[in-house]
């Protein structure tokens, strides 16, 4: 795949076309994730017509098989669907067409015009639609989201490259506050990497508590114990403070640990550049977040901290760890493969290359006469069984 992308070679070894209907894949390795990395869309067949006609911007006019075609994209304000008559799949789609406004005016008091079916509810509104007593909390969808938000300490960099070091900034953060005061409760707090509902998720025996006294006392016996070199958080933002969150957390690392932290700020496509080739990472510490691609644990734990990989941002080494990934990427016995990854994450969190912070969830008001909408974890397609009874 990467000699085809690079332009090295003119196929893809391992793909195969049978017919028009079939692709035939040969893997290097029986590896068990590799029917849910089909499910990501990178793994999606495309219109190659489509493709090299549109170049790099054939996306604005895609050729799909799904239950919508797109009718019209105007940048920054709106996608229009339009339904797809030839899908090949039942139940067909029901609405003739959707339209998602993605820029301009306040989405939530459009909602409260019935100018817009369906919004995704923000921190500043969150409290008053929760409220019991309001009419809008009978139209509000909690749900779970697979991903986790990280803080993520650069092991190779100092002080960081000191276990205990890291042990003790995780500890002197109150993640349970953080959650109920800053976040609004909207995330809850995370106490492992695997967010609930990935398959392979397992409650932890026990869990990281936020402990100043032990923070300080790991501190004190780690190797910059007096000589603690400055420590910068770089955050994604452009100009002006930083988010509560940051601060907060800032804060209480100088209130429980005695450590002042800089913040510095960095556009998102500086941040994710930087952080995408680990052995150039400037970053000492720094927050970031993983959406799941496929409900696989080898999703997170493998792509997040084998040794090597390009989105191992923590430059986390471990090789009794990278044993047991190997072994789990092939094994065939469900329950088996699980409690391996099971046992990485609990090496993984002993280690902290990263602080678990939060688990996300999805927040959404939908009018009563929206019939069957789907907020799934993952992406899959959420109209296809749609309806409309007003």
């Amino acid at each position: 795949m990467r000699e085809k992308l690079n332009r090295k070679a003119q196929a893809v070894d391992g793909v195969k076309v049978i017919d028009d209907y079939t692709l035939a894949i040969t893997i290097d390795a029986p590896k068990a994730y590799f029917l849910a990395k089909l499910t990501f869309p990178t793994a999606y067949i495309v219109d190659k017509n489509n493709v090299e006609r549109g170049g790099r911007t054939w996306t604005d006019k895609p050729n799909g098989t799904g239950p919508y075609k797109l009718k019209e994209y105007v940048r920054g304000q709106r996608i229009i669907l339009e339904k797809n008559y030839g899908f090949y799949l039942d139940p067909k789609p029901q609405i003739t067409t959707v339209e998602y406004i993605i820029g301009g005016g306040s989405f939530m008091t459009m909602y409260e015009n019935n100018d817009l079916d369906i919004v995704g509810v923000g921190i500043s509104d969150i409290e008053r639609v929760s409220d019991p007593a309001s009419p809008l909390n009978k139209e509000l969808f909690v749900g779970p989201r697979l991903s986790t938000g990280f803080l993520v300490f650069n092991t190779r960099k100092p002080p960081f490259d000191d276990p205990k070091v890291r042990a003790a900034f995780a500890l002197a953060i109150d993640r349970q506050k953080l959650v109920d005061v800053v976040y609004r409760k909207m995330p809850s707090v995370a106490t492992t990497i695997l967010p609930p509902g990935m398959p392979g998720y397992k409650e932890p025996d026990s869990k990281a508590a936020f402990d100043p006294a032990k923070a300080k006392q790991l501190l004190s016996e780690s190797k910059y114990a007096g000589k603690l070199p400055e420590v910068t958080w770089t955050t994604t933002g452009g100009g002006g403070s930083a988010g509560p969150g940051i601060q907060t957390m800032a804060q209480m690392l100088k209130e429980n640990l005695g450590v002042t932290v800089s913040i510095q700020q960095t556009d998102w496509a500086t941040f994710i550049g930087q952080l995408n080739d680990p052995s150039k990472n400037p970053y000492q510490i720094f927050d970031i977040g993983w959406i799941a691609d496929y409900a696989d644990p080898e999703n997170f734990l493998a792509i997040l901290f084998r040794t090597g990989s390009t989105q191992n941002w923590a430059a986390y080494s471990n090789p009794g760890a990278d044993k047991l990934l190997d072994q789990a990427g092939i094994e065939r016995d469900t329950a088996k493969r699980f409690e391996l990854y099971n046992q990485v994450e609990k090496m993984i969190l002993a280690d902290y290359p990263v602080l678990p912070l939060t688990f996300e969830r999805d927040h959404w008001l939908t009018k009563p006469y929206v019939k069957d909408m789907l907020y799934p974890p993952l992406i899959i397609p959420r109209l296809r069984y749609v309806s409309l009874t007003k």
